[in-house]
């Protein structure tokens, strides 16, 4: 289920809304937003709500990235509290950060709270939205960590970084999460491919390309008959009489 266009006019103003309040209680933010340069996006996939981007080194352009699921969902409260969020996000960024070669501000640090509050909102830091409709459980790996009783379900993605390599921390206990037992246990075996067994004509044609070979070789060299029929049954692990026959055949071929 998608945002409708209203709903999407709606997030826009209240972007505005947001820009226009912090300019009202950050002199520092009212100099520089005419000089910013901000992309809105409503692409943003998964459990994520809201996303504000940028890149180091680069000054005044930025990124607001926002869900159209959760919006249609959880209007207002989406159009409250998640835009309020990431526009903080992008006032704290444009005071402290903009252009920097590195990070002066934590993400919900005291600044990013401070700014949540002169919005007059509480500074959570997760959503609780609903996520049936986003995303079910199926394709995740369930991980855990050192939290007694604690499961973690991650994405085909990210299971597939740790199997790299790639290590995830819990936010909780700060552990490095790991692959629970029960899905160790419970992974199947994987069968045993036994090769096909070759049918007569195949078993002929392999061995005559042998004989052949061998047959070949010989002429090349010069051999006789009996040498190279005594070479056929040694490569061949057979008989001179079934060496001769293969002689024979290559022969006539």
């Amino acid at each position: 289920m998608k945002a409708s266009a209203a709903q999407i006019k709606r997030l826009h103003l209240r972007i505005e809304e947001c820009l226009d309040r912090a300019c009202s209680f950050s002199e520092d933010f009212k100099a520089i937003r005419p000089k910013l340069v901000i992309q809105i996006k409503t692409s943003l996939r998964g459990k994520t709500a809201g996303m504000f981007s940028w890149k180091l080194s680069v000054e005044n352009i930025c990124t607001l990235k926002f869900h159209q699921v959760f919006l249609a969902e959880n209007e207002e409260h989406y159009l409250t509290n998640t835009v309020a969020h990431e526009v903080a996000h992008l006032v704290q960024w444009a005071i402290h950060d903009n252009g920097r070669q590195r990070f002066l501000t934590k993400p919900h640090g005291s600044e990013w709270k401070n700014i949540m509050q002169a919005f007059g909102l509480k500074p959570n830091m997760r959503h609780e939205y609903a996520i049936d409709s986003i995303k079910s459980v199926q394709n995740q790996t369930a991980y855990t960590c050192g939290c007694a009783g604690k499961v973690i379900m991650l994405s085909k993605i990210r299971h597939g970084k740790i199997q790299k390599g790639t290590k995830y921390r819990c936010r909780d206990c700060k552990s490095v999460i790991a692959i629970s037992q029960d899905v160790v246990a419970a992974k199947p075996a994987l069968p045993k491919v036994q090769p096909k067994a070759k049918s007569a004509h195949q078993k002929h044609t392999s061995k005559f390309t042998v004989a052949l070979y061998h047959y070949k070789t010989g002429i090349s060299n010069g051999h006789d008959r009996k040498t190279i029929v005594a070479d056929i049954a040694s490569k061949m692990e057979t008989n001179l009489k079934n060496a001769s026959t293969w002689y024979s055949r290559c022969k006539a071929a």
